[in-house]
């Protein structure tokens, strides 16, 4: 049926019905109901990468990436490694010309709004929270070409832009 979570997917939690705490301090329970909250249990997570086209032009894809691991609490992709972060804070109104990604990484915004904006108009806004994989390097051998490289970004909105890029190893 369309609309309704199959009872496998739904994450069970025990409530207690009335509260036995004894005059001594000693909590208790009476009767323990469990139910069910409609969350459909993830098993992979969303990832937009933004990339360069074998014809040189930079486009966004999705992915999925597995979470194996961890428990069914807290599950967990693999672990990639990684070269090191840093941390950007840009005030309002800044924007950028085209340009290529220097080096793979991941960008997580941290604050505020910004777009991504690519050749052929396609945009995307990305706000406090959302990510983004980055790899719209230059092709190896290529000279940049403003016509046809890369992408731009821009601040949305009045708040500052806080970002947190990921490098990834080479």
């Amino acid at each position: 049926m369309q609309g309704v979570i199959a009872p496998s997917t739904l994450a069970e939690h025990a409530t207690c019905s009335r509260d036995t705490t004894t005059s001594n301090g000693v909590s208790g329970c009476d009767t323990v109901a469990t139910f069910r909250h409609p969350y459909p249990t993830m098993t992979t997570f969303k990832n937009i990468v933004l990339y360069t086209d074998t014809d040189g032009f930079a486009r966004f894809r999705e992915e999925d990436i597995a979470l194996p691991g961890g428990t069914p609490k807290a599950l967990l992709s693999e672990l990639f490694p990684s070269a090191g972060f840093q941390v950007r804070h840009s005030p309002p109104g800044v924007s950028s010309d085209f340009h290529c990604t220097t080096t793979a990484q991941w960008l997580v915004v941290l604050s505020g709004e910004m777009e991504i904006g690519l050749r052929d108009g396609t945009a995307r806004i990305f706000k406090a929270g959302d990510h983004f994989f980055s790899n719209d390097v230059l092709p190896e051998g290529a000279t940049f070409d403003p016509a046809v490289h890369g992408h731009r970004s821009r601040i949305v909105g009045d708040l500052p832009l806080t970002t947190l890029f990921i490098r990834t190893v080479d």
